[in-house]
């Protein structure tokens, strides 16, 4: 199977992100609103979470040079 993020043919499987996750990198442009509860690659998984780290670092920075 193809995955739908990625159109490679690479092993999918359903992964598990917490809403907040999701609407996160629905927000960034990382992750299309119709492919959320898709099966995706590993590929794009740790393409995701290393978004969800990054953006993570980035809003922290942002909040301790706002205060």
């Amino acid at each position: 199977m193809s995955c739908p993020r990625c159109q490679t043919d690479n092993k999918t499987k359903n992964r598990s992100f917490s809403e907040k996750a999701i609407a996160a990198l629905v927000s960034w442009g990382e992750l299309d609103e119709s492919l959320v509860d898709q099966p995706i690659c590993d590929d794009c998984y740790e393409e995701l979470r290393e978004a969800l780290i990054d953006g993570e670092s980035e809003v922290a920075a942002s909040h301790s040079k706002a205060s």
